[in-house]
């Protein structure tokens, strides 16, 4: 054993990270959260301020999984279409049950709090393979 206080044999037995492939929802907790705002694609439009959270993912084995990065669900104080609005409440709705909160008065209170989601695997040129979120479920 060297310096690193690992063996060799153990060192060479360390598996990669790699995204969640279960069927089933995972645990899972908020480590980072960035903040931004939305570039215009048009002279006309508006900013959007945009809020991203990066979360660790608890699996049911000793895998090691990559976290995932997700918008936090917000709804854009810019947006008239009703049936839009409602959709949007809906998600922050969902995502504030999976977390059993109502509310937070910074986005930075949500680093450390977790819950449980179903997730998916999107690919992308850019990216590869990444987990996102399918669905949050309500904590109990």
């Amino acid at each position: 054993m060297g310096l690193f206080g690992i063996s060799q044999e153990e060192l060479e037995n360390v598996p990669e990270p790699d995204v969640y492939r279960g069927d089933e929802p995972v645990e899972f907790e908020i480590v980072e959260i960035k903040k931004g705002t939305c570039k215009k694609q048009n002279p006309s439009d508006k900013e959007r301020p945009w809020v991203m959270m990066t979360c660790k993912i608890y699996g049911d084995d000793e895998g090691l999984y990559l976290p995932f990065k997700e918008f936090v669900p917000t709804v854009d104080p810019n947006q008239s279409d009703p049936e839009k609005r409602q959709w949007s409440a809906l998600k922050v709705k969902r995502f504030l049950h999976c977390l059993g909160i109502e509310d937070v008065e910074d986005w930075n209170e949500l680093i450390g709090l977790g819950g449980v989601a179903k997730l998916k695997i999107e690919i992308s040129d850019q990216y590869g393979e990444q987990n996102k979120v399918a669905r949050w479920i309500p904590a109990d």
